[in-house]
This record gives structure tokens, sequence and C-alpha cells, in this order.
């Protein structure tokens, strides 16, 4: 700066994507910090990247800390920055109180901002992990209504989720699905069904059926 030469945009954005990657999440924010104090041209992406690198260590008061600067610089926040921010509330363990996500919810629709299918996949994974099946199934439905078709991992997530709860009718309804939407089933889902049928002993009786029904739909669609 001392010969007259500033940073840009992008030339910020690449030094705070360098420094997240490289462990320094805090110096990155440091550097945000300092380019406001300067007014500098911030955009949208810088902030995403430092909010990434918090969510990626943890940081889930800093993240939202860093929500509420986007907000007050009137700065436009995008999906990204919204995905980012609902991943860090997983991470912690937040969703199950669905408060704080509720709430994003309606600020995204409010600013006209559309989830996409990572959005509802990170939430859908979280309400899994924490055995909130109901509630995984009905934000699946949703995500449908509003034009979002699930992807591998969404459907993986739920269909592990049913069928450790004995739901077995319904993983093979989601199944089903999921082949008539055209995704390709990796082995990681075969194995977890087979492995649930095997477990309720479904190997041993007439219901060795299901589980001959799943080895062909492997065979069909490897």
């Amino acid at each position: 700066m001392e010969n007259g030469l500033y940073l840009t945009v992008v030339t910020l954005n690449i030094l705070l994507n360098c420094f997240c990657h490289d462990s320094r999440v805090y110096k990155a924010k440091s550097m945000l910090d300092r380019s406001i104090e300067l007014e500098w041209d911030i955009g949208v992406v810088g902030y995403n990247t430092v909010l990434s690198g918090f969510c990626r260590i943890g940081g889930r008061l800093r993240v939202l800390n860093l929500l509420a600067s986007i907000f007050k610089r009137v700065i436009a926040p995008n999906t990204r920055t919204y995905n980012i921010v609902i991943h860090s509330l997983c991470k912690a363990r937040m969703v199950g109180d669905a408060c704080e996500v509720s709430e994003l919810f309606v600020r995204m629709d409010m600013e006209k901002i559309v989830p996409n299918m990572f959005t509802y996949t990170i939430i859908i994974c979280s309400l899994c992990k924490e055995g909130k099946f109901l509630e995984a199934t009905d934000l699946f439905a949703k995500s449908i209504e509003h034009g979002c078709l699930p992807d591998l991992v969404a459907y993986t997530a739920l269909v592990d989720g049913l069928v450790k709860n004995r739901m077995f009718s319904e993983g093979l309804q989601l199944l089903n699905r999921m082949l008539e939407q055209g995704l390709v089933l990796n082995v990681v889902l075969y194995d977890l069904l087979i492995r649930a049928f095997c477990r309720e002993g479904f190997c041993g009786s007439w219901k060795m059926s299901h589980v001959s029904l799943l080895l062909d739909k492997m065979l069909v669609n490897r």
C-alpha cells in the first residue's frame, strides 16, 4: 500500500482462503476485521470463506457472530452463507431444538434465498444422527415439494436410520424411490440394508425374499 497498491476483493479472498485452509482461521478473521476498518470493499465470498473456516473448527458462536456482522453491514448473504451456518449448528447438535435453524429458514424466505439440496441434506443427516427420524422424513418430503431432489447422501442417512429402527418397509420404499429417480446406488447403502435384515433374522425365514430382492437390484444397477 505504501507504493500506492491496494488489495482488490479477489486478492483479499485468495488470502482469506489460504489462511483458512492453512488452519489459520483467526488470522483470516483479523484480516477481515482490518479490511472493515480500512473500509475496503468486502463481498459475501470473503465472509463465507471465514465462516467456513470457523465451521470447520467447531466455532459455532464465532459463526453466529460473523453472520450478525454480515447483517449489520448490509451485505447480502447467499445460499452458501446459510448452508455454512446451518452446518455449524448441526455439528454442535443444535438442530434438534430447531429454533435457530427455523429462524434461519424464515430469514431465507424473507430474503428470497432458496434452500438447495445441500441445505436439506445437512439437516436431514443431523436429525438422523440424533434419532429424530420422523422429523427427518418430514423434511425429506418437504425438500421434494420444494423441487429439491434428494441426493445419495440424504437417502443413505434416512434409509440407515429407518432400518436401524426396524422400519424396513419405509426403508425399501425409499430405496425404490431412489431407483425411480435414477440414482446409482452404492455398495455402502446395500451393505447397511443387508446387514440390518440379517441382524433381524430375515436370512433364516420366509423374509429372505427381501434380501434376495436387494441382491437382484445390486446386480441390475451395478
